[in-house]
């Protein structure tokens, strides 16, 4: 998840399409290898379990998001990639705090 904070920055503080289009392509990526792994928290729990599920819903969220903020960005309209990184940021928070 260090990629995602990392690119997370360079969202947040640039104005060029491009370089915000690859930020997130990169984030995107990251949270699709991170969706597939289980937190030391998980382990010992079933695929199907509610804890895991939750889990890997969280990832779908974030995914989601990610793939807003990549439109409005491809759009070039920065004042919503700028308002959607908050909430990229409260749902790595939310389930963050639960799974870590």
């Amino acid at each position: 998840m260090n990629i995602l904070i990392a690119n997370l920055g360079i969202v947040s503080s640039s104005t060029d399409t491009k370089v915000i289009t690859s930020s997130l392509e990169k984030m995107r990526n990251a949270a699709l290898d991170a969706q597939k792994a289980i937190p030391p928290k998980l382990e010992g729990k079933a695929e199907d379990s509610p804890e895991i599920k939750d889990y890997r819903h969280g990832f779908d969220l974030l995914i989601e998001q990610i793939d807003k903020t990549k439109q409005w960005a491809e759009e070039g309209n920065i004042q919503e990639v700028k308002k959607s990184v908050g909430e990229v940021i409260n749902i790595r928070n939310t389930y963050h705090s639960r799974y870590r």
